[in-house]
């Protein structure tokens, strides 16, 4: 059994998934603080998805 490898994948993708969703957060704040309505709105439409 390869237990070590498919250890490390699900290891390696569940720091992906909360580096991207870290990412996507700071971005949708950045957009909701922005003085753009339009921006603004995308921004608040990417807090709700994540």
């Amino acid at each position: 059994m390869h237990t070590h490898f498919s250890f490390m994948a699900a290891a390696n993708i569940f720091l992906a998934v909360i580096i991207i969703g870290t990412l996507w957060r700071l971005g949708s704040y950045h957009l909701i603080a922005s003085k753009n309505d339009s921006l603004s709105h995308v921004g608040k439409a990417m807090a709700f998805q994540y």
